[in-house]
């Protein structure tokens, strides 16, 4: 076999494998003074999850874990949820109990966190780390995770991000685009952004792609071009000291 040919299999062996994991996901949350943050559970076809252990990891510096408590799935299964302190800024958390049930789809364990006094504003990130997930008979359930973010002050994903995921993605950069060449938008409740090309009623915060010296329910190419960036670099966080609020790469944990 050639190594073309090799790396092919290696390519389609990973994503076959993905495409039946188990997905651990939080969510982005905003929090004043507090928050509760929940961990979905969403199991692919044929993969059925009993129990699970993962580490809850946050920034100690502006959060603490005040709570953990099972969430309806969890209960709905007859699971229980132990957590214990690791160090600061890490919780580790086995979901389990005395029967074969499998855990159904939903809010598996939901954290109460208090925000620091001192926390600046902006968005951090919140992450599930060795995650080891088991089925029924103890065997080993392939798992993926998806990062939370927790939002302090008056901070917001881009609205370009309509599905909230602090990436900017083709679909959604070509929507914008849209906004670009209709010369102006307006607010348009039950689109996908609240926006519409063209004009009518101007009763909603502004698009963030338009964030010139004077918001003019435009999109400039300047301001496209700015997207673009945040398209190219895949992901993007708030940060309050750019033009736009906004900067490009990862969610920062603090």
């Amino acid at each position: 076999m050639n190594t073309k040919a090799a790396k092919m299999l290696m390519v389609a062996a990973a994503l076959a494998g993905a495409a039946h994991a188990a997905t651990l996901r939080l969510e982005t949350i905003a929090a004043d003074p507090a928050a509760m943050m929940p961990l979905h559970l969403a199991s692919a076809a044929g993969e059925a999850v009993a129990a699970m252990q993962f580490d809850f990891v946050f920034s100690a510096s502006l959060f603490s874990v005040t709570g953990v408590a099972a969430g309806p799935a969890a209960t709905a299964a007859g699971k229980e949820v132990q957590s214990s302190v690791v160090v600061p800024g890490r919780v580790r958390c086995l979901v389990a109990g005395l029967n074969r049930e499998a855990i159904p789809e939903g809010v598996v364990v939901n954290f109460e966190l208090t925000v620091a006094p001192a926390a600046p504003d902006g968005a951090f990130l919140v992450r599930i780390e060795n995650a080891i997930l088991a089925d029924p008979d103890a065997g080993a359930v392939p798992s993926q995770t998806v990062n939370g973010v927790i939002l302090i002050g008056p901070v917001h994903p881009h609205s370009a991000d309509t599905d909230v995921n602090w990436r900017i993605s083709l679909s959604e950069l070509l929507r914008v685009i849209q906004l670009f060449a209709s010369r102006e938008y307006h607010c348009a409740e039950g689109t996908e952004d609240g926006f519409a090309g063209g004009p009518g009623p101007r009763d909603c915060p502004p698009h963030d792609s338009d964030y010139g010296v004077t918001q003019n329910w435009r999109i400039g190419l300047s301001e496209l071009l700015r997207l673009i960036q945040f398209f190219n670099s895949r992901d993007y966080h708030v940060d309050t000291s750019a033009e736009d609020g906004f900067a490009l790469g990862p969610v920062p944990l603090e």
